[in-house]
């Protein structure tokens, strides 16, 4: 088992099924196995012994889906953000609802401290959760990654995003200050 808690397990679906969470996992901007974790998790939760983790994983599973509903708000497929997954930890922070499930997922603290393996993992997932749900890379036609680093925030540093060749359909900036 990792130190943030986590062991990776494979599974065997039939392909109908596949198609289905794939389609799911798609359409509300996730990666399939980022969505299948969080399809498990909210299944199993109920039966948790851990009142505390079963509260942690909802918390958890609360950010991602915002982060990616929040991305597509910002960057829609006609007005590409490269900076949209600060964006969201901006709001993360700035929402109060948002900054207590993003604390509750980290096990507490004020969210800015530095070696909570369980804050960088949701970091991590809430990048990757904007990078495909705007259906952007990390990657420039140079073939390089450019990060940014920052202070102030939930995060470190954020990686600036480009342009996918295929962008996904968003909901536009409707009511986004």
């Amino acid at each position: 088992m990792a130190a943030d808690g986590m062991t990776q397990i494979s599974v065997r679906l039939h392909e109908g099924v596949l198609r289905a969470l794939t389609a799911e996992a798609a359409r509300r901007g996730f990666e399939v196995a980022d969505f299948a974790q969080m399809v498990l998790q909210e299944h199993i939760a109920p039966a948790l012994e851990d009142r505390d983790l079963a509260e942690r994983l909802a918390a958890e599973a609360e950010i991602k889906e915002a982060a990616a509903r929040l991305a597509r708000e910002f960057s829609p497929a006609n007005a590409f953000d490269p900076h949209v997954t600060l964006k969201v930890f901006q709001c993360i922070r700035e929402r109060p609802n948002l900054l207590r499930a993003y604390l509750k997922a980290i096990g507490g603290g004020t969210g800015y401290e530095r070696g909570n393996h369980r804050k960088a993992r949701l970091n991590r997932a809430i990048g990757s959760t904007v990078r495909t749900a705007v259906g952007a890379s990390s990657t420039a036609n140079t073939g390089n990654v450019m990060s940014v680093t920052v202070s102030g925030e939930l995060c470190f540093s954020y990686t600036v995003l480009h342009p996918a060749s295929f962008p996904p359909s968003g909901p536009g900036c409707a009511g986004i200050r």
